[in-house]
């Protein structure tokens, strides 16, 4: 979509701040510009959307105030008409009008996803505010209070090396990200979903949530249809990425009942990948019946492709996944295509992934099942299906086996979710506040982003924000009631499909390799990791634990050769 840089004027000098904005000029290649706004710094790149190139530039100035925006406003005809204001020159122009006169209770009026930063040069206060589910991507310096979209920025403005955060390192061993606002680096935090925050001259940061939303009781396909309708009105060419799946099959339905009639869609083939499944034979059924254009895409892992994705993500991703998506934007910009739909947000919020029914068996039983696993051998126990089941439940849904010392201390920031007595509504509640934000809409907006494409989970709207309903779920399927809702409009090959998910592994050998290069490295990774988990790591670690580790690796890298432009 766009990026976002801003900082107070005394934590780095004006050429600095523009050197640093260029580096994310692949978020937004259509234009770039930086300005000084009272106490503030502020620059943005633009990806033009729905205005023309000269329209869409920020930053935004009206009255006293000056915004950047990144991020897309589905409802902002209705809340023009709320708030008696004329659509005019822009989103984020038109958005900055409507802020003077709702200030900051508009965040949780907006249907759309957003990172905003909007400066007041005559009280000198600096508002921040990002979606609710964390869709736009916003980092900011602790110590000084700056701003940016990506991390790399903030990096080039601050003048020592980043240092490593030991509690993330063991979140992205044991999970596979980060849980919460923290990133790998000490001097670095996300902005958290769903929050606002008004920075005065002190520099004191208090962060506020928005309005909660009211929930529907019930969704039903005009929902859909209506959240769709507004995410597909847009002026530049669009695609769609199709799995054969569920999800990403409800998306491409909708646009074709919609009456979208140029519908393209992208499928990834895992094919001569081990545990392939057949999405490409499903998609190529589904492009068929719903009468839409299909393109395969064939990508291949290979040996650098760890060191590759670290530097695009900012963060270790042990989801090879990510590549598919890389693949896939870097193709729609090839075709001048700007927004991918994505069937992101389904699992998390409707009840998708396999731990789901799980945790719906156990809450049926749990003292029986605790009780089965106090029998089990320890090679069992240390199986996927069972492993981490006696201390706490989460492990047994979230940390998967993981065989480090670390998964000990993982298990204790766990905690803060026991007051859901509903083993199913604590795991729905940590994916969607951890897995879902901090995993798969980074992949979705960095991998897409690359190649200066937006990438657009309807699946997230605020119209179909229900609260979880535990009858989303058995033990033999999960999302029940979204089947329910387009049973008619999708063939059953799609609807009766179990969920396999969108990544495929490695060749052995490929794998082999990159465990060779991690013990290639021994000195950095034993002192990194402490020696005992670093020999874990070596002597039973998966293939995703050793990308997660060439991730590291290649992220000291970059840190230790970055140089402050200060």
């Amino acid at each position: 979509m766009c990026g976002l840089l801003a900082s107070f004027s005394d934590s780095c000098n004006y050429d600095a701040f523009k050197s640093a904005l260029k580096l994310l000029s692949h978020r937004g290649p259509d234009n770039q510009n930086a300005i000084l706004h009272g106490n503030y710094f502020l620059g943005h790149t633009l990806l033009a959307i729905n205005q023309s190139k000269d329209f869409g530039i920020q930053p935004v100035e009206y009255e006293d105030f000056a915004l950047i925006f990144n991020g897309e406003i589905y409802n902002i005809d209705a809340l023009c008409i709320k708030y008696n204001t004329t659509f005019e020159k822009s989103d984020g122009y038109t958005f900055l009008k409507i802020f003077t006169k709702s200030g900051t209770k508009i965040f949780s009026e907006i249907d759309g996803i957003f990172a905003i930063i909007i400066s007041n040069k005559n009280t000198h206060e600096l508002v921040v505010a990002r979606d609710r589910y964390g869709v736009k991507p916003l980092y900011y310096l602790k110590d000084n209070l700056v701003f940016s979209s990506e991390i790399k920025a903030l990096r080039a403005l601050y003048s020592d090396a980043f240092t490593f955060n030991s509690f993330a390192i063991e979140e992205y061993l044991g999970l596979g990200y980060a849980i919460g606002e923290k990133t790998i680096w000490n001097e670095v935090e996300r902005f958290p979903p769903g929050k606002f925050v008004i920075i005065d001259k002190s520099k004191s940061l208090y962060l506020q949530d928005f309005d909660p939303l009211n929930f529907q009781k019930k969704i039903v396909f005009e929902d859909f249809k209506n959240a769709m309708n507004l995410q597909l009105n847009i002026e530049v060419r669009k695609a769609f990425m199709v799995s054969g799946g569920l999800d990403s099959s409800i998306i491409v339905a909708l646009a074709k009942k919609l009456g979208e009639s140029k519908t393209k869609g992208y499928v990834v083939s895992q094919e001569g990948i081990e545990n392939y499944d057949s999405d490409i034979d499903r998609a190529k059924s589904l492009a068929k019946d719903l009468d839409f254009e299909l393109t395969s895409l064939y990508p291949v892992f290979y040996f650098n492709l760890p060191s590759e994705l670290a530097l695009i993500a900012e963060e270790p991703i042990p989801d090879l996944a990510a590549f598919y998506q890389l693949q896939i934007a870097q193709k729609c910009s090839e075709n001048d295509i700007k927004v991918l739909f994505s069937g992101i947000g389904a699992d998390e919020l409707w009840g998708g992934y396999r731990r789901h029914r799980l945790a719906k068996l156990v809450n049926m039983n749990k003292s029986f099942f605790q009780l089965i696993y106090t029998f089990l051998p320890q090679k069992i126990k240390e199986m996927k299906f069972f492993a981490g089941f006696s201390a706490n439940v989460l492990d047994f849904f979230i940390l998967k086996g993981t065989p480090f010392e670390i998964s000990k201390s993982l298990k204790l920031r766990f905690s803060h979710l026991n007051q859901e007595k509903d083993i199913l509504q604590k795991v729905i509640l940590f994916d969607k506040n951890n897995y879902l934000v901090n995993n798969n809409l980074l992949i979705a907006d960095k991998f897409s982003m690359k190649y200066g494409v937006e990438t657009r989970v309807p699946f997230l709207a605020n119209t179909l924000n229900a609260k979880f309903d535990t009858q989303n779920v058995n033990f033999w399927r999960g999302k029940i009631k979204l089947i329910e809702i387009f049973k008619s409009y999708l063939p059953k090959y799609i609807t009766k499909r179990k969920k396999t998910g969108f990544s495929g592994i490695p060749s052995k050998e490929l794998q082999l390799k990159w465990k060779k290069e991690v013990i290639g490295n021994e000195i950095f990774f034993s002192e990194l990791l402490n020696y005992n988990t670093y020999n874990q790591l070596v002597m039973n670690g998966s293939f995703s634990h050793f990308v997660v580790a060439l991730m590291i690796f290649e992220l000291h890298k970059w840190n230790i050769n970055t140089k402050s432009n200060e």
